[in-house]
């Protein structure tokens, strides 16, 4: 259990507006209300952008909210972080304490390493029966600096929020080195739930005519219990359902929000 003092979260506060200039110099901000983790390049709108104003506040470009803090401000961003933040500055339940405490087991990612973790993932979670995909953010690591240079931080990550009907109802999925994705939305008069999902290893073929062709191993993620990988490099025609292929994959319990 970690424990955030109130004096601790009022001073990080001071950073979530007229940060402009921070954040140009960050690689990674989050934001306390939403509680995700972004980098400032995705930030598309500010507040006080008069003329003559150095400073400006972000609005977070997952829920608009002017809450986003950037690891300039000398605060560590990490889930634990935001979630004391939210606690304190929007639940009414926390704003007057003197102490937030903060569950860290519940951020604790764990990694899906073999089959047996699949297996217990998959155990605590239903096999995803009667869940849903609540929220889907893609980073691809990719960025261009002040300078108009195009450069890179981190790989193309994957992070997938689903709700389900069962005693654990957030989980979170982290896939990285996404090779390929697939969303399926809107569809007219159907719901989006789920009631099977596939999630297992398999050996591709990446062929490369530059460095040569190599087999590596990856893990699928599909909204049903049936996918067929025989092609990686191929064109996919199994849409018409969600699906994710990525070198690794951790995922996470998270608190209800």
């Amino acid at each position: 259990m970690t424990v955030y003092k109130r004096a601790y979260l009022e001073e990080a506060h001071k950073h979530s507006s007229n940060h402009r200039k921070e954040l140009e110099n960050d690689h990674q901000c989050g934001c306390f209300y939403c509680q995700t983790i972004f980098s400032p390049v995705e930030i598309k709108e500010w507040l006080g952008k008069e003329e003559g104003d150095p400073g400006g506040t972000a609005l977070c470009p997952s829920c608009g909210i002017d809450s986003v803090i950037g690891e300039s401000s000398g605060f560590e961003i990490t889930p634990m972080f935001l979630n004391a933040m939210y606690k304190y500055w929007f639940d009414p339940d926390y704003s007057k304490k003197e102490e937030i405490e903060v569950d860290d087991e519940v951020y604790d990612w764990r990694e899906i390493k073999n089959q047996e973790d699949i297996d217990n993932l998959m155990r605590i979670f239903h096999g995803f029966h009667d869940s849903c995909i609540a929220a889907v953010h893609y980073r691809s690591g990719y960025y261009v600096d002040k300078e108009r240079t195009m450069s890179q931080h981190g790989n193309h990550e994957v992070n997938m929020i689903f709700h389900g009907q069962w005693e654990t109802r957030l989980i979170e999925l982290c896939f990285e080195n996404v090779r390929k994705i697939y969303i399926d939305a809107l569809k007219d008069n159907y719901m989006n739930d789920i009631y099977a999902a596939y999630l297992k290893f398999h050996d591709i073929l990446i062929k490369d005519s530059l460095l040569g062709d190599k087999t590596i191993n990856v893990i699928v993620w599909k909204d049903n219990d049936e996918f067929d990988i025989s092609d990686l490099n191929g064109k996919i025609k199994d849409f018409g359902t969600s699906f994710v292929i990525a070198d690794s994959l951790k995922w996470r319990i998270i608190e209800d929000l």
